[in-house]
Formats: C-alpha cells, structure tokens, sequence
C-alpha cells in the first residue's frame, strides 16, 4: 500500500501529536510529584526548625588545642608522678620484707604441718 505524500505527513503529524500528548501528560506527573516532593521538604524543614528551637544549645568546648595540648603534658606529668611514688614504695616494701613475710605467713596457712 503506496502512502500519499499528505497521507505520510498527517501520519507523521498524528504520531508526532501523541508523543506531544504523552510528553504532556507526563510532564504534569512530574510536576506534580515536584510540588508533593518540594511539600515534604517543606514540612521535614519546619520540624527541624521546631526540633533545633526545642534543643538545648551545646556547649562549645572552652579549651583550644593549645591549652588541651598542655592539659594532657600536664596529666602525663602527674601520672609519671604517681607510678615513681608507687614505685619507691613498692621498694620499700620489698626492703623491709614485707612481702616475704606474707608469702611465708600464707604458705604456712596452707600446707599441712606434720
């Protein structure tokens, strides 16, 4: 079957109006779900905004990195303090036998005696 050359042309014309129809129609789909989309935006902002005005403020650390620097020199000079005290101790200890005493004490304790 030998088309015209109007006949082609308002077939082409009949295609191409229903691909402008179907573009059309989805073109209001998506602006539709552009107006739902921008809605939820929208109100998940607003309860942000009702959350951050229900939070408590956070307190900003007072200490900057300097001053943490010499916070933490200052702890590890004091730990370092501790353990050579309880370390002199510990010897001390060891010198007046204290924990030889106890170790005899304690087997004593727990051998039978005969």
């Amino acid at each position: 079957m030998y088309y015209t050359l109007k006949e082609r042309f308002q077939d082409d014309l009949s295609c191409t109006m229903d691909k402008l129809n179907e573009a059309t129609e989805q073109l209001r789909q998506l602006e539709s779900q552009t107006r739902l989309l921008k809605s939820e935006i929208d109100d998940k902002n607003k309860e942000i905004r009702e959350l951050e005005k229900k939070k408590p403020p956070r307190a900003k650390p007072i200490i900057d990195g300097k001053s943490t620097d010499r916070l933490l020199a200052a702890q590890l000079q004091h730990s370092q303090n501790q353990v050579r005290l309880l370390k002199s101790t510990m010897e001390q200890f060891l010198r007046m036998g204290v924990f030889n005493d106890d170790l005899n004490s304690s087997n004593s304790m727990t051998s039978p005696t005969m």
